[in-house]
This record gives C-alpha cells, structure tokens and sequence, in this order.
C-alpha cells in the first residue's frame, strides 16, 4: 500500500502541471443575453453587481442598480474592456413564495384541524371547552410548521444560487496602463 502511495505522488510531483481552463475569449460576454445578473471586478479593484445591457468590442453597457426587475433601468454606466478583470455570472435570484401568506395560511388550517379535533373530542368525552385549546395548539403548531417549510425552501435556493455562479470571462492579464504603477 505504501509502494502505490509512494508511486502516486511520485508521479503526481512529475507531472506537468495542467493548465486550468481560460475563460480570456471576449466572445463568451457577447453572447450573453441582455439583462443577465453578473458581478464585476475591475482592474482598479472596484467590484460592480448588476445587469449586462449590451456588448460591444471595446467594452459594454452596465446597468450597476443592483437586483431589479426586469424592466426597471437605473443607471448605465460604459465600462471599457480593458477595465474589466473579470466577469461572473450569477443566477437570477430566487422567487420564493409569499411568506406572510404561508404563514398565515399554516396557522389558519392549524388552527382549523386543532378546532375540528376539540369539537370531536368535546362531543365524544363532554362539553370541557377544548375545542378552542386544541384551535390555539393547532393554530400554533400551524404556523412554526409554515416557518420550518418556508426556511427548507429558502434555505435550498440559497444554496443553489451560491453554487451556480460561472465566471465568463477572465483578463489575460493587466492592462499596459496598470503594468506601469
């Protein structure tokens, strides 16, 4: 078992290193499609997120007002390509349901089936005012219930915005005007 481990990260030491792959061709941003959701960094450090409008050979248009709408314009702003380090894009932002409607939804059906057990358990065992109890435990077990669900939900389409970023595109290196500071 040494012997293989031992051959592994000799050969591993000896290999050449392999280069990552390049993401330098300008193509890849003139093919996105208008309004998609990016984060920028440039060359001066500065780091933009916002939406790409459009793209030409000597730069692009940058919508930097954050997340929007589509539809809305907030500020464009003319980036040269030289400026530009580098280019991620990022997935639209999740559309999560309405969470004041699920909650109030889970605590009102909670509290239904809790009132619907009472009254079952009052006409079965006597009239001991359960009903309204059992409506106020159900109620609440309703609502946490629509908080659990609501927060799986938020909590999956978090991380599948985080792991779905793609970096388009990469400078080779610094423009000759950054070489010289």
């Amino acid at each position: 078992m040494r012997q293989i481990l031992a051959i592994v990260l000799a050969t591993l030491m000896l290999a050449p290193e392999l280069p990552a792959r390049a993401n330098h061709d300008w193509a890849a941003v003139r093919n996105l499609t208008p309004d998609i959701p990016v984060n920028m960094r440039l060359w001066d450090g500065e780091k933009l997120r916002g939406y790409i409008i459009s793209v030409n050979d000597s730069g692009l248009q940058f919508d930097e007002g954050g997340w929007r709408p589509r539809g809305q314009s907030n500020q464009f702003r003319d980036i040269d390509r030289e400026a530009i380090q580098e280019i991620v894009r990022m997935p639209e932002p999740p559309h999560l349901p309405d969470s004041q409607k699920w909650m109030a939804t889970g605590a009102l059906v909670g509290a239904g089936v809790g009132v619907t057990i009472g009254a079952i358990g009052d006409a079965k065992h006597g009239n001991n005012g359960r009903g309204l109890v059992d409506g106020l435990a159900g109620g609440l077990f309703g609502f946490f219930g629509s908080v659990v669900v609501l927060g799986v939900i938020g909590t999956g389409a978090t991380a599948k915005m985080v792991a779905h970023h793609k970096v388009i595109y990469e400078a080779a290196g610094p423009p000759p005007s950054q070489l010289h500071k």
